[in-house]
């Protein structure tokens, strides 16, 4: 379980490589400002990263109901209280945003959480990328991994979780970005790259697209390290990797993708 959710974060993390990822885990004291006692107006500031709050605080490392309140036991994290005017909203100063993560917990089972997570570009105007409840969060108090696409340059895209009512409280940690300074969508939509024989057991595998420019070709095992990166034309030398599943992140004239690989 562990791997698939590592391979789901890499191929996030590592699409659009000629872009920045960044990743805010909230546990800078100093970067803290609280407005008020217990719960209340929380904000948070790190970079081109910054959060406004309602009716929220900070939470420290623990456990709730049988699972850790910050996520991996860090040090802090964000509660949302439970009721109507709990809100927490993330604003990216520049750069824009193509993909972003986010984990999130419940306080308990009962009863279920019922919160929006939701993104907007221009402030006014929102986009629902996820119901945040019991059967989202599989029944679980674990923490559990939300994305979301926006593919948008703009300044100030924010990103929030609104509450629907008074239902349960949640917890939110580890808010990974990638920037869309350079998405180019003309790239993206005129390249498509090919990968056969996938799965490869004869030590090579093409990657192909309608391009004859070169392919710069990086691949990383399930635990993140990158064991191969080579610049090619049109054939990937794979006979050093072992049998398993691997990651390639692929780069030509702009247009980046990332492909799973599978060594027989």
């Amino acid at each position: 379980m562990k791997k698939f959710y590592f391979l789901f974060l890499l191929l996030i993390t590592l699409s659009l490589s000629a872009q920045t990822t960044t990743t805010i885990n909230f546990d800078t004291a100093a970067n803290w400002t609280t407005l008020g006692s217990g719960y209340s107006s929380q904000v948070y500031n790190e970079g081109l990263f910054s959060f406004t709050s309602n009716s929220t605080l900070r939470e420290t490392s623990g456990t709730q109901n049988g699972s850790d309140r910050t996520y991996l036991n860090s040090t802090y994290a964000v509660r949302l209280r439970n009721n109507a005017t709990s809100s927490l909203t993330f604003n990216i100063a520049s750069g824009g945003v193509t993909t972003f993560s986010v984990q999130v917990r419940r306080w308990d089972a009962s009863p279920s959480p019922d919160f929006s997570l939701e993104y907007s570009v221009d402030g006014t105007n929102w986009t629902n990328v996820a119901t945040i409840n019991n059967a989202t969060l599989s029944d679980s108090s674990d923490y559990s991994l939300f994305s979301g696409t926006i593919n948008d340059n703009s300044d100030n895209i924010q990103i929030r979780f609104i509450s629907n009512g008074s239902t349960e409280r949640i917890m939110v940690d580890e808010f990974i970005w990638t920037d869309a300074s350079t998405l180019s969508t003309e790239n993206f939509e005129n390249t498509e790259f090919s990968v056969y024989p996938n799965p490869a057991s004869n030590g090579f595998v093409n990657i192909t697209t309608a391009s004859n420019e070169a392919i710069n070709v990086s691949v990383f095992d399930v635990l993140g390290k990158k064991v191969l990166s080579q610049t090619i034309n049109n054939r990937l030398n794979v006979s050093s990797l072992k049998s398993g599943v691997y990651i390639l992140n692929l780069n030509q004239n702009g247009a980046t993708t990332t492909k799973k690989l599978v060594i027989k």
